[in-house]
């Protein structure tokens, strides 16, 4: 399966210069790029960098919705742990 892949990705031009592109960033390995080549990622479907990141699931940031929620829930800190 994964020559198929690279066999395909080998013989598109389009798609062999943008597996080059991902190939030279940090910590992208071979299995990443055939993902992101699968899901069509380039620099015109996304307004930014950090968009596609998220989408690809390569950004590290802990996105948290509201902010009455902070810290340990209540019961962390009460004095009866079972």
């Amino acid at each position: 399966m994964t020559t198929a892949i690279r066999q395909h990705i080998d013989n598109d031009p389009d798609l062999k210069c943008r597996r080059d592109l991902l190939d030279s960033i940090h910590g992208v390995g071979e299995k990443t790029i055939a993902l992101l080549l699968a899901f069509d990622i380039h620099s015109g479907r996304f307004a930014n960098s950090r968009k596609a990141a998220a989408f690809a699931g390569l950004d590290p940031r802990l996105h948290e919705s509201g902010s009455s929620v902070r810290g340990n829930p209540p019961l962390n800190d009460s004095p009866i742990h079972c």
